[in-house]
């Protein structure tokens, strides 16, 4: 999903002048405005929908958006997530790279592991709020 598309749905979703009403032959319903909602699985699109959504008194949950720039309560005020951000992945992740030539042992969390051995190492960056994670 883009950001531009996501933008677009958040803004229809969240617009409380629009009550739009489903008629059938025995009752008409209206449909309301979502109490919460479920973020999307990209930190970039996450992002300016957390924002508007907010903007609007909706809180927005993401099980999946993991960018450490989410934390930021000014701007996004409404913004929750049920899993850690990057923070706690990527320094782990250089720590084991950085460990050494692989015949060392490395202790962190309460348990033992393998170094990976890596001496030259080649980083493919992602310029969006996942890859700015770390």
């Amino acid at each position: 999903l883009s950001e531009s598309i996501a933008v677009d749905q958040i803004i229809q979703i969240t617009d409380r002048t629009n009550a739009q009403c489903i008629a059938d032959d025995a009752s008409t319903v209206l449909l309301r405005p979502p109490c919460v909602i479920l973020g999307a699985a990209r930190s970039a699109v996450t992002m300016p929908t957390s924002i508007i959504s907010g903007l609007r008194g909706f809180p927005q949950i993401s099980p999946i958006s993991t960018s450490p720039a989410l934390d930021d309560k000014s701007q996004y005020k409404h913004f929750a997530r049920t899993i850690p951000n990057d923070d706690g992945t990527s320094i782990p992740l250089i720590a084991k790279i950085n460990s050494g030539t692989g015949d060392e042992k490395i202790s962190g969390g309460g348990h033992e592991s393998e170094s990976w051995g890596v001496n030259f190492l080649v980083v493919i960056h992602v310029d969006d709020a996942y890859g700015n994670g770390f």
